[in-house]
């Protein structure tokens, strides 16, 4: 799974609504980013719980603990990342 991988999976499910609203397609970079980095010397062992826990840390930090939501949001991504 590559950083861009990771970013178009972000794009298409549109998490926090901006792309829909309209932004740029590489809104999630710098999330995707950081995703990318937390899993990527553990890619194989990283399962769906273990990615929605940094997906969601990863969307508290950049927006806050309310608009990312709750963790359990983030799991079709996880899924869709763990099984890329």
């Amino acid at each position: 799974m590559t950083k861009s991988d990771i970013e178009a999976i972000l794009v298409k499910r549109d998490p926090q609504g901006p792309i829909m609203a309209g932004a740029p397609p590489n809104e999630y970079e710098v999330e995707a980013e950081m995703v990318f980095e937390a899993i990527a010397n553990h890619n194989d062992l990283v399962g769906v719980e273990r990615l929605m826990d940094i997906l969601h840390a990863v969307f508290v930090i950049q927006f806050n603990a309310a608009l990312a939501g709750e963790r359990e949001s983030y799991r079709t991504i996880a899924e869709e990342i763990c099984n890329g």
